[in-house]
């Protein structure tokens, strides 16, 4: 969707670049706590503990990303830079001030 909106000149190439960055930064640090996504407390394919500390530097890269831009604009993020392509924004002006937010 973020593509989409760029070539239609919703956004502009600075917004696009920082929801780029915004997904490379959530997924290291999604990488580091091990999430795989949403799974059943039934099933029996799930990992158990880990003991690993995970990656401190993607965590503390990307909590550094959510401290700086605020929690409401993060979740903003979450939700919307990886909708697909035929979705449209839930609020179009509220992603744009949170993307304006990790470039600022």
């Amino acid at each position: 969707m973020i593509g989409v909106l760029f070539e239609d000149g919703r956004i502009t190439g600075s917004q696009e670049q920082a929801a780029r960055t915004f997904q490379q930064l959530r997924a290291a640090f999604l990488a580091a706590l091990g999430t795989r996504g949403f799974g059943s407390c039934l099933a029996d394919n799930q990992a158990g503990y880990d003991s690993g500390d995970g990656d401190g530097e993607a965590e503390a890269a990307y909590n550094s990303l959510v401290e700086k831009i605020g929690k409401p604009r993060a979740a903003c993020l979450c939700r919307e830079v990886n909708r697909e392509s035929r979705q449209k924004p839930i609020n179009l002006r509220l992603l744009r001030l949170s993307l304006d937010a990790v470039v600022g």
